[in-house]
């Protein structure tokens, strides 16, 4: 565990928080922050003065400052959140003076992109990488975390605060983020993928468009509530719904048929590896 002296530091950060990069995701983020934290006020840099305005409508103009500097930042925030995408990161944090920003604690949300690199042109030791997921948008996300070994308890108790504000945290690996980022961080798009034939399928069959679309939404909401609430393996509940002959048994036929779940993997698989890519570029 932490010892006092580490984790006195850390009861500053959330009193100033920096962003550099104010997207969607950026947002998300400082509204959990903001909700958990009344105190917690916002130094945010983006070339973006969309992003800047919708970061200052969502969270509030009385705390968050926009800077189009991004050593201020880190100058002002003990914490700073890069939510940028990889291939903008480099530009993002270019020219930063390693005297001043070296004792921040650096929070990415970028894909691929490793510690080692963020700490060489960030030159902040304390690095924590989140792979969290558009869900985080309505507080239901799922978050990965891992940190570098500079990172203490405390840091890490903090962070578990601020991603649980919108959502699921696990900790991880650095080596699992990849695999994180093709299962859950791409993860939704397969679900609306999946929601979309739902949709499809109900018309097909007779459905009025808005009854089918209705109809499968709540369809795949009380299934990920019921997994979740039963602590079941999905199997389990798969073959309880599912009777010998039965209409159940002949839609899944259909499914194994067009390899259904040979072509989720395959999709984890490809998001993963194009995670990698990322990251080396």
């Amino acid at each position: 565990m932490a010892s006092e002296s580490e984790s006195s530091p850390m009861m500053v950060t959330l009193k100033k928080i920096g962003f550099v990069g104010a997207g969607q995701m950026a947002q998300a983020l400082g509204a959990g922050i903001a909700k958990t934290s009344p105190e917690t006020k916002f130094v945010i840099h983006d070339p973006s003065p969309i992003s800047s305005d919708n970061f200052v409508r969502k969270i509030g103009g009385d705390r968050v400052v926009s800077t189009l500097a991004n050593q201020e930042v880190f100058d002002q925030c003990p914490v700073v959140f890069l939510a940028v995408k990889p291939q903008m990161f480099a530009n993002a944090v270019a020219g930063l003076l390693p005297e001043r920003s070296q004792d921040c604690l650096v929070v990415s949300v970028m894909a691929g992109v490793q510690i080692e690199t963020i700490q060489r042109l960030t030159h902040a030791k304390k690095v924590i990488r989140v792979m969290p997921n558009t869900p985080c948008l309505i507080g239901k996300g799922a978050s990965a975390i891992a940190c570098s070994a500079q990172v203490t308890e405390s840091e890490r108790a903090t962070l578990r605060t601020i991603f649980e504000s919108v959502g699921l945290v696990e900790f991880v690996d650095e080596s699992q983020l990849d695999g994180v980022t093709g299962l859950s961080g791409s993860g939704p798009a397969y679900v609306f993928s999946f929601i979309e034939g739902m949709i499809a399928g109900g018309i097909e069959v007779g459905l009025d468009p808005a009854v089918a679309r209705r109809l499968a939404q709540q369809t795949v909401l009380g299934a990920a509530a019921m997994l979740i609430e039963s602590n079941e393996e999905p199997a389990t509940l798969r073959n309880n719904v599912t009777s010998p002959g039965g209409t159940t048994l002949a839609g899944l036929g259909q499914l194994d048929q067009y390899q259904f779940r040979a072509g989720i993997v395959a999709a984890i698989k490809a998001a993963a590896h194009r995670s990698k890519e990322l990251g080396s570029n």
